[in-house]
C-alpha cells in the first residue's frame, strides 16, 4: 500500500520536518506535493492529485478552512486533514462543516499524524484526543440538524439569496442561467443541509443569515 500525501504549510521548516518524520515512521506514506499558501494549494490540487492533503489552518492568502471548502466544492470526496495549534471548538467545528476529514493538533505525537493519515486514507475520520470531547458532546452529528449556511456551496448560497428575495424557481433559473430542475435540486440540497422543510423557512433563513445582502 502506498499513500500519496501533499503538505500545505507556509513554513518550509515545518514541511521538511513533517516529511522527515513521516519517512522515519512509515515507508507506505510518500510526499508527492507541497504548497505554502491557499492559492498554491488550489493550483497544486488541479495539477497533481494526492490521496490525503495535510493543510495548515493558518496558511496565507486563503486560509485552511476556506481553501478546504473550495476543494470540497470541486470534489466532495477529497481527503483533507486540517493541522493546527488551535484547540478552540469553533475551528474544529468549522473544519468539519466545510468537509475536512480530520483535525490534527500540531502538539500531538507524530505517530498520531501517521495514524491520522492512514485512517483518513481508508475512508475514516481523525480527531486529536484533546479536542475529541467536542465530538462526544455531539456537535458534529447535531450540525446536520442545525442551520449551517457555511456548509453550502457557492451556487447553493446564490440560490438561497434569490429565494430570500422571493424569486420563483423559474426566475432563479433564468437569472443563474440554469434549468428549473437544477434549481429545485439545489433547493433540496439546501433544505437537507440546513434542516429546513419549506420555502418559507428558507426565506426566513436567508434573511436571518443576511444572505440577501
Amino acid at each position: 500500500m502506498e499513500i500519496k500525501i501533499a503538505i500545505v504549510d507556509d513554513h518550509p521548516v515545518v514541511r521538511e520536518g513533517i516529511k522527515n518524520i513521516i519517512k522515519e515512521q512509515s515507508s507506505e506514506i510518500i510526499v508527492n506535493g507541497e504548497a505554502s499558501n491557499g492559492k498554491e494549494f488550489l493550483t497544486l490540487y488541479q495539477r497533481q492529485k494526492s490521496d490525503v492533503y495535510l493543510v495548515d489552518i493558518s496558511i496565507p492568502h486563503i486560509n485552511g478552512i476556506e481553501v478546504t471548502r473550495r476543494i470540497i466544492e470541486i470534489n466532495p470526496d477529497a481527503k483533507i486533514l486540517i493541522m493546527s495549534f488551535h484547540e478552540e471548538k469553533k475551528y474544529v467545528k468549522q473544519s468539519f462543516l466545510v468537509g475536512a476529514k480530520g483535525y490534527f493538533l500540531k502538539e500531538d505525537a507524530i505517530q498520531s499524524l501517521v495514524r491520522a493519515i492512514k485512517d483518513i486514507y481508508k475512508g475514516g475520520k481523525y480527531i486529536s484526543p484533546k479536542v475529541a470531547g467536542y465530538v462526544i458532546n455531539g456537535f458534529i452529528s447535531s450540525t446536520r440538524k442545525e442551520v449551517k449556511v457555511s456548509s453550502l456551496t457557492t451556487r447553493e448560497r446564490e440560490v438561497l439569496k434569490l429565494i430570500g428575495e422571493a424569486h420563483t424557481s423559474k426566475c432563479i433559473a433564468d437569472r443563474l442561467g440554469i434549468t428549473t430542475s437544477t434549481v429545485n435540486t439545489h433547493i433540496k440540497k439546501i433544505k437537507a443541509k440546513t434542516g429546513k422543510t419549506s420555502r418559507t423557512e428558507l426565506v426566513r433563513l436567508a434573511i436571518q443569515e443576511d444572505i440577501t445582502k
